[in-house]
Order: C-alpha cells, then structure tokens, then sequence
C-alpha cells in the first residue's frame, strides 16, 4: 500500500467515527450531505423519538450506494 491511500483511509475512517457520534448526538446533523429526503425522514423520526431517529441516520450513512 502506499503511504497515501493510507493516510486517505485513516482521514475515511476517523470521518465516520465522527459521523457516527454526531448521529448520536444529532441525527438531521449527520446526513446533511445526504439530500434532502433523507434529512427530512430523519427529522421526522427523530422528533418521534430519539431512538428512530439515531437508527435512520446509521442506516442512512452505512448504505454504500449513497
């Protein structure tokens, strides 16, 4: 591997450990790259309760074809 791709991979992953903690912390917040219908169904769910919301947003930001 080279040094570079390394480093890309070590800035992806501490990227989604924070993405992950903001999701817990405010899911809207953590897909705002995501579009529109997808902060709009987190808020939603997450005025519904925190528990849906924090699970939307997981399940918004692990799908890979997003």
């Amino acid at each position: 591997m080279r040094p570079i791709s390394i480093i890309n991979q070590l800035n992806q992953n501490q990227m989604s450990f924070w993405r992950v903690l903001l999701s817990i912390i405010c899911p809207p917040l953590a897909v705002l790259d995501k579009g529109c219908g997808s902060i709009l169904i987190v808020f939603i769910l997450w005025l519904c309760g925190w528990v849906p919301g924090v699970i939307a947003a997981l399940v918004i930001l692990n799908n890979p074809e997003r």
